[in-house]
């Protein structure tokens, strides 16, 4: 017994499939945010282009 919760706390500490599982919903989660932010900003006005052939 003792040595399954000595492996538990060894996996807890550096990490277990739990927190990758958790990292890849977050940054999942991250990327659909921006999605959703990046189409809500309005598209920039086209303006007066610069003129690099000088």
């Amino acid at each position: 017994m003792a040595e399954t919760e000595a492996i538990l706390q060894k996996r807890e500490l550096l990490g277990g499939r739990d927190d990758a599982k958790t990292i890849a919903q977050q940054l999942a989660e991250g990327r659909a945010q921006a999605a959703r932010e990046n189409a809500a900003r309005p598209v920039p006005a086209k303006g007066k282009e610069a003129r690099d052939d000088r």
